[in-house]
C-alpha cells in the first residue's frame, strides 16, 4: 500500500516534540535471558527421565574461574549453570553444566576482543498466510499447512466445495486427521471435534437405491464409500467453511477404505495407518515417535505464551492449536496482513539462545529413538561445552561486526533491525519476495521509512527511538493516532 507524500509528512510533523522511548533504547537489558535458558531447559523435562533442577547466572567475571579457552581479557560474558537430575530405574545422577552467554556492554557484545552489536529481528508474532500455506510459528518448528480448493458431489448430486487443508511436516503433506485417528481412535476424533457419531457422521451399510437412504437425503449429504455410505448431516456440516472442509477430509480418507469392520475403528488400526505412510516396518513403534515428536512442538512455555490471543484450553496442547487454527483459517486468510507490524513481533535473545534449545530439541529425538536406554546415554545428551553459544553466535548472521568509533550509535546499531533471518520471511533459503519489501503504513512511527540497507532494501532498516514495543510487540500506529 502507497503512503500518501503529505499525509506521511504530517504525521510525522505531528511527532516532532515527542521523546526518545527509553525504554526500547535499553530493551535488550530488560528483556531477560533467564527466561528463555528456562524455557530451552524444561523442554528436555518432555523425557520423562530427566528432571530440570534450576539453573544460576553469574555476572561477576571475577568468580568464574573456570574459562577454559574464553579469556577474561579478550571477551565479556556472563557465566550459567545448569543442573539436572537424570534417573533410570534405581540409577540416579545430577548433572551440572556451565557456559558462557555474551554480557551486552552498552549494547554490544566483546568476544575474543571484537566488538559485535546484535540487531533486533522482526517475525511473525503467531499466524502466516500465503498464497498455498498457512503457518503457525513456534520456538521449534512451524506448524506448517498447505491448502487447495477440493470439489464432492454426493449421491444426490450436492455440491461442496472447500479448502482441503493438509499438514505438511515430518516431509509428508497428508491430511491432519491422520493424527487425530491415531491419536484418539475413529470415535475419539469424532468426539474431539464435537460430532455426534450417531446423529452427525455415521457410516452403515448400504446401496444409494435402497429405499431407506432416499428419506435421508434432505437432512443428510451421502457418500458412496465402496459397500457403504457415509452420512453427515448437513446443517453440521454446511454450516460454516471450517466444518464443510472437515467434511471434505472425513470423506478422501474413507473413500479410499474397503472394509469398515471392527478393527477400523480401533485405535491400533489407525496407529498402523499413520506409522505406514512414514514407514513399511515397525508401524506402530514409529507412530508413537512421529506424535511424540508433533506433541512436544507446543509442550513448552514459550511457544504457548506467544499465543496470548488463545483461551487456556484452545492452546493447551497441539491438538486444540491445530483446532483453532482450523476454525480460524478463512477469517484470517481474508484478514490478516502478512506485512502489517500489528502482526509481527521484535525479538534478539531469542534468536541469540536459539541454539540451546535446538541443541536440546535435537537431544530428546535421540533419546527418543534409542532402543537399549542406558543412564550413560541420558547424560550424554548433556554435551554442552563453554563456549557452545559463543562459537555458534560469531556464525550468526544477525551478529553485526561493529565498527563504530564512539557509543553515540543509536541508529547505526542499537536500533537496528532486519525482517531476514532464520525463522523470519526470508526463512532457510534466504529469498525474499519484492512485495515483502515495500513500506507499509504501520511503519510510520515504528520504523524508518528512509533508511534503508543496499544490500536488503526494505528489509533492513532502523526502528523508530519513538516506536512503543511491550513484550516484543508494537503497540501503537499512526491510525489511532
Amino acid at each position: 500500500m502507497n503512503i500518501n507524500q503529505m499525509k506521511l509528512v504530517s504525521i510525522v510533523s505531528d511527532r516532532l516534540s515527542e521523546k526518545f522511548n527509553e525504554d526500547l533504547i535499553h530493551y535488550r537489558d530488560t528483556d531477560h535471558i533467564r527466561d528463555y535458558l528456562e524455557e530451552a531447559c524444561k523442554s528436555l523435562c518432555i523425557i520423562p527421565n530427566i528432571e530440570f533442577i534450576g539453573l544460576e547466572i553469574e555476572t561477576d567475571e571475577s568468580k568464574m574461574t573456570q574459562w577454559e579457552t574464553s579469556n577474561i581479557d579478550d571477551s565479556r560474558v556472563n557465566q550459567v549453570k545448569i543442573h539436572f537430575s537424570v534417573h533410570l530405574d534405581n540409577e540416579r545422577e545430577d548433572v551440572i553444566r556451565t557456559f558462557y552467554v555474551p554480557k551486552l556492554i552498552d549494547n554490544k557484545f566483546i568476544i575474543n576482543g571484537t566488538y559485535y552489536y546484535p540487531i533486533y529481528q522482526i517475525v511473525d508474532n503467531s499466524v502466516f498466510v500465503t498464497s498455498k500455506l498457512f503457518s503457525l510459528k513456534t520456538s521449534l518448528m512451524p506448524i506448517r499447512f498447505s491448502y487447495k480448493k477440493e470439489k464432492l458431489v454426493d449421491i444426490n448430486g450436492k455440491v461442496i466445495e472447500e479448502n482441503e487443508l493438509k499438514l505438511n511436516m515430518f516431509k509428508q503433506q497428508i491430511s491432519y486427521l491422520y493424527y487425530y485417528f491415531a491419536k484418539f481412535g475413529f470415535d475419539g476424533t469424532l468426539d474431539f471435534f464435537g460430532i455426534d457419531k450417531d446423529k452427525d457422521l455415521f457410516i452403515a451399510e448400504g446401496d444409494e437405491t435402497d429405499s431407506e437412504v432416499e428419506s435421508y437425503a434432505k437432512k443428510y449429504l451421502i457418500f458412496k464409500l465402496n459397500k457403504h455410505l457415509l452420512f453427515a448431516k448437513k446443517s453440521e456440516f454446511l454450516k460454516s467453511p471450517f466444518r464443510t472442509s472437515l467434511l471434505i477430509s472425513f470423506v478422501k480418507i474413507l473413500c479410499d477404505k474397503k472394509n469398515f469392520d471392527e478393527e477400523f475403528f480401533t485405535l491400533q488400526y489407525w496407529k498402523k495407518t499413520l506409522g505406514k505412510i512414514f514407514t513399511i516396518s515397525n508401524q506402530e513403534s514409529k507412530c508413537q515417535k512421529i506424535l511424540f515428536s508433533l506433541e512436544r512442538i507446543t509442550d513448552n512455555e514459550a511457544a504457548r505464551k506467544r499465543l496470548d490471543n488463545l483461551s487456556d484450553v484452545e492452546k493447551s496442547d497441539i491438538y486444540h492449536i491445530i483446532m483453532w487454527m482450523l476454525e480460524n483459517f478463512e477469517k484470517i486468510r481474508k484478514f490478516h496482513d502478512n506485512k502489517s507490524l500489528e502482526f509481527k513481533r521484535v525479538q534478539c535473545w531469542e534468536y541469540l539462545l536459539q541454539p540451546l534449545l535446538e541443541f536440546f530439541s535435537n537431544a530428546t529425538y535421540r533419546i527418543n529413538n534409542t532402543r537399549n536406554l542406558t543412564i550413560k546415554t541420558l547424560t550424554g545428551i548433556f554435551n554442552i561445552g563453554p563456549n557452545f553459544l559463543l562459537k555458534r553466535l560469531l556464525n550468526n548472521e544477525l551478529i553485526r561486526y561493529s565498527d563504530a568509533v564512539n557509543d553515540l550509535s543509536l541508529f547505526n546499531t542499537t536500533l537496528r533491525v532486519t525482517f531476514k533471518g532464520k525463522g523470519s520471511i526470508s526463512g532457510s533459503s534466504g529469498e525474499v519476495s519484492d512485495k515483502y519489501r515495500e513500506s507499509h503504513p504501520t511503519y510510520v512511527g515504528n520504523l524508518s521509512v528512509v533508511a534503508a540497507s543496499a544490500g536488503d532494501p526494505g528489509l533492513s532498516t532502523v526502528i523508530t527511538p519513538f516506536s512503543h514495543i511491550v513484550d516484543g510487540k508494537f503497540t501503537r500506529f499512526h491510525e489511532e493516532d
